[in-house]
């Protein structure tokens, strides 16, 4: 109020829902009744709403009317509740009006308004009313709210919303919607649809890593968005065991985050195999967009930031470190990577005679396996394990096929590496 009683003559406040900006107003307004008895108006965008709001309206924190908080009724001449008039004992006049009726004011001259929720009034009311503020040296207020209802085209259901940038991205069951920041009172936010058939699973499904949103769509189709891009499907060749096995009705319970350190997204679902709780995940490389899946209970995941490493809890909320340390709080754990198969050559055979590793920070001994068939029908034949020291250079071995897969795995503590691209020593063996 610095500005007004500086001799400000109008004030526009914008705030958000509890703010006060009524009771600042009102107030303002019970110093200005015994300044210069006159006639003052709170103007609402209805009169039905200056009485709920204003004139019946009880203060939660006190249990008195706000009415009587402000003009209390010692300094009153009288009270004229239908017309929602105060009258003082020095002259002056306050009354709770609308601007729905703002022409039944004709013929009356106020030397201070008051309009709340001034972006939903008439404003030919303020056409009325500004040349009589003039006229009378008078001052006014408008308050408003950025909080606004918005309807998003398309039918479905609003499921999530996040951050991206300066931006809002709401998605529902159908489609992807971008807000931007307008700024107008009249118009705070502007919705437009980017991307259809695009939806979102359920509420969690979603992570923002930059400026690129990631999620799982109803379709089970996982799905990229960049600001001033449009929406794009992202091929996921290991997607099947989670189209196939997700536990019926349980998308909401899908869980998408992100591992800064190593540039990763995953998302964790529910399998049927495993019961009714997330239970495994499918992961992909934003280096290379290379996907991979593991068995892991998580329900929720929070990405280093807050804290100096990610933390992940299960569904009995057991909360764990991520990224930390070699061990299993100290004891041994049991892990594996395993590779897809890999055709090298469809109308030829070929002999594995050896393979260099590619394991940074390696800690703990690792034992590898080479798998081969000669048909995508055949039978295994498996090769190893081979236990792997720190810094082993070659590991040797034969092995005959068509196509071929290696597993790494470690059951020690500590353990610890970082699965690189291991090189196959291979020659030919024939096209049988």
């Amino acid at each position: 109020m610095d500005y007004l009683e500086d001799g400000g003559r109008r004030a526009d406040v914008v705030a958000h829902r509890r703010w006060g900006k009524d009771e600042v107003a009102l107030h303002w307004t019970a110093t200005q009744v015994f300044e210069q008895p006159a006639l003052y108006w709170h103007l609402l965008p209805e009169a039905s709403q200056g009485r709920k709001a204003i004139w019946d309206a009880v203060n939660p924190h006190t249990g008195l009317k706000r009415i009587d908080e402000a003009f209390p009724r010692a300094l009153r001449h009288r009270t004229v509740d239908a017309e929602m008039k105060i009258e003082f004992r020095n002259g002056a006049v306050w009354q709770v009006v609308g601007s729905d009726n703002y022409d039944r004011l004709m013929g009356t001259s106020p030397v201070g308004v008051v309009f709340s929720e001034w972006a939903l009034a008439k404003p030919e009311s303020w056409t009325y009313i500004r040349p009589i503020l003039a006229e009378n040296g008078g001052w006014n207020t408008a308050s408003a709210t950025t909080a606004r209802e918005y309807i998003l085209p398309g039918g479905g259901r609003i499921v999530a919303g996040r951050v991206i940038g300066s931006y809002l991205l709401v998605w529902t069951s159908h489609a992807l919607f971008l807000g931007s920041f307008v700024g107008a009172v009249t118009q705070p936010w502007r919705f437009d649809r980017v991307g259809e058939r695009c939806g979102l699973i359920g509420p969690n499904a979603v992570v923002v890593v930059g400026q690129q949103a990631f999620w799982l769509g109803p379709d089970l189709q996982f799905y990229r968005y960049g600001l001033g891009g449009a929406p794009e499907a992202l091929a996921c060749p290991i997607r099947e065991g989670l189209a196939e096995n997700l536990a019926a009705s349980l998308g909401d319970k899908i869980m998408a985050s992100s591992s800064s350190t190593f540039s990763e997204i995953r998302f964790d679902y529910p399998d049927a195999r495993d019961g009714s709780e997330n239970s495994r995940y499918l992961l992909m490389s934003l280096a290379d967009g290379a996907w991979s899946r593991g068995i892991m209970a998580r329900t929720a995941m929070v990405d280093a930031g807050p804290s100096q490493h990610p933390i992940g809890v299960d569904p009995t909320g057991g909360a764990y470190w991520h990224e930390r340390g070699e061990s299993a709080d100290g004891g041994a754990f049991s892990w594996f990577v395993e590779s897809a198969d890999q055709i090298l050559d469809a109308n030829a055979t070929a002999m594995v005679r050896g393979l260099w590793p590619d394991v940074a920070g390696q800690v703990g001994p690792v034992a590898i396996s080479v798998t081969s068939r000669l048909m995508p029908q055949g039978d295994d034949l498996t090769k190893g394990p081979y236990s792997m020291a720190p810094g082993t250079d070659r590991v040797d071995l034969r092995l005959t096929g068509r196509l071929f897969r290696i597993r790494f795995s470690g059951a020690s503590a500590p353990t610890a590496g970082r699965i690189g691209r291991p090189v196959f020593d291979i020659v030919a063996a024939g096209s049988r």
